[in-house]
């Protein structure tokens, strides 16, 4: 019996290691380094206890079933975003990843790091004009190199591109014709 030819998206993916120019969603360049997830341990971005799910409390992953894809989890943002100390613990994780993602312009922490654990923010008097730092970007710039940088979708890199990193240049189209219905309830 002949091979049967398999849908290969992993051939897609940019391998860990890769440098990359990108256009984050508000329309910034920059040059990109795809760490994965091994590259953001080595880096000491993320320590054996800070898993990404680990980070994620367990009230924040729902159960999905059917559908199109596989059943399997996934992060309820929803709740998430209700929760200010799961939130605090990603966004933290995606401020210390930023710098060792971005290549180019040079990135640095917006805050260091004190003896007892806590992190002091670096005043503007303090900073290099010539650096950026982490809370000069944008919050969904941070998350899309984030995601890019950890094996994120090649077909949400691909979007973002194919569509011009912005919807900003969408015109208003009609309005819909019809009322919209309303699902009927299941018993």
């Amino acid at each position: 019996m002949p091979p049967t030819k398999l849908h290969n998206t992993w051939g897609k993916n940019t391998p860990e290691g890769s440098v990359r120019k990108l256009t984050t969603p508000t329309g910034s360049e920059c040059e990109a380094e795809r760490k994965g997830l091994r590259g953001l341990v080595e880096a000491g971005v993320l320590g054996e206890s800070d898993t990404l799910t680990s980070l994620v409390d367990s009230k924040h992953i729902r159960r999905v079933r059917g559908g199109k894809g596989p059943d399997g989890d996934q992060i309820d943002v929803e709740s998430l975003m209700s929760d200010p100390d799961s939130l605090g613990k990603i966004l933290m994780v995606v401020d210390r990843a930023i710098p060792v993602i971005v290549l180019n312009p040079e990135v640095r922490s917006h805050f260091t790091d004190q003896p007892d654990g806590t992190t002091l923010r670096i005043p503007e008097e303090d900073r290099d004009e010539s650096i950026v730092y982490t809370d000069q970007i944008a919050l969904e710039d941070k998350m899309y190199l984030f995601n890019w940088a950890v094996g994120g979708s090649p077909d949400l890199e691909r979007f973002h591109v194919e569509s011009g990193g912005s919807v900003a240049s969408v015109e208003n189209g009609r309005g819909v014709s019809r009322p919209t219905k309303r699902a009927p309830r299941r018993r």
